[in-house]
């Protein structure tokens, strides 16, 4: 139950789905997780930077995969 309350808490503070400010947010989780995977793995520096390039692209696209659907719904 309390992981439960916890998403609902943490779902309260992240930006409307709507806005476009999602897009890099999940831009910057996605650059974030990328660097982590490159830190755990130990990749060289060039790699890690690849990795969180990567990361940011999908994490952008993503982001704008869902606020296209949201600004889509919204005109529905």
């Amino acid at each position: 139950m309390i992981p439960f309350i916890l998403l609902i808490l943490l779902s309260a503070d992240l930006p409307d789905p709507g806005m476009p400010s999602t897009v890099t947010f999940c831009g910057g989780i996605g650059a974030f997780v990328g660097a982590v995977v490159a830190h755990l793995r130990r990749f060289s520096s060039r790699s890690a930077g690849d990795a969180t390039r990567i990361g940011m692209v999908i994490g952008v696209g993503a982001g704008l995969v869902g606020w296209a659907v949201a600004s889509a719904i919204d005109r529905l």
